[in-house]
């Protein structure tokens, strides 16, 4: 019977961690977001903030128009995502993937379009990299190996720095890092 309350109260704890860990991690960006009123550095994010005004804009107006049916938007949009650089914008054509871009105009919809929301949705990757950690550390090893990982990684200067940024790197690292937990492992794989 002990053994169970003390299994439960570990579970507990690492649960309540996390969503702590979450929690201040969500709360930081925002209110770093919220004071830092300088526009983004660097030609890199500032090309891929104009693709992401570009895109949104193309969204909403797929989303805003009246004369397509439900399933005729999913199809506008689905070609919205596979159209080629050269046909989304001359002077942006490098072939970005475009999936952040789909997650910051989503965002910009719900939450009105602004520089702060753009980069606000950086923060739903910050959220999938730590919870993305604590399941791959508590396959690894235990809840609180997880635990101890997800803090880490929320509090690890470079990350912390880069899920502010509006770029594809930070959204590249949550995608491989919830790719490593979620792929079946070399052994799983085996046919002996």
């Amino acid at each position: 019977m002990n053994s169970t309350v003390s299994s439960i109260n570990r579970k507990n704890f690492t649960w309540i961690g996390l969503i702590l860990i979450l929690t201040i991690s969500g709360v930081s960006n925002y209110h770093w977001l919220r004071s830092d009123n300088t526009p983004s550095s660097g030609c890199d994010s500032n090309a891929h903030l104009y693709n992401s005004l570009i895109f949104f804009y193309r969204l909403s107006d797929i989303v805003s128009n009246p004369s397509f049916t439900f399933w005729s938007k999913i199809r506008e949009i689905f070609n919205l995502m596979i159209m080629h650089p050269k046909d989304f914008h001359e002077a942006w054509s490098f072939g970005w993937p475009y999936f952040t871009y789909l997650t910051s105009s989503i965002f910009n919809l719900f939450l009105g379009n602004s520089l702060f929301v753009t980069r606000l949705s950086m923060t739903l990757w910050f959220f999938i990299l730590i919870v993305s950690t604590y399941f791959l550390g508590k396959e690894i090893a235990d809840p609180l190996t997880g635990l101890l990982s997800a803090f880490i990684v929320s509090i690890y200067p470079p990350l912390f720095v880069n899920s502010r940024l509006y770029g594809l790197d930070f959204p590249l690292t949550s995608i491989v890092t919830c790719l490593l937990y979620t792929s079946p492992s070399p052994r799983d794989l085996s046919t002996s």
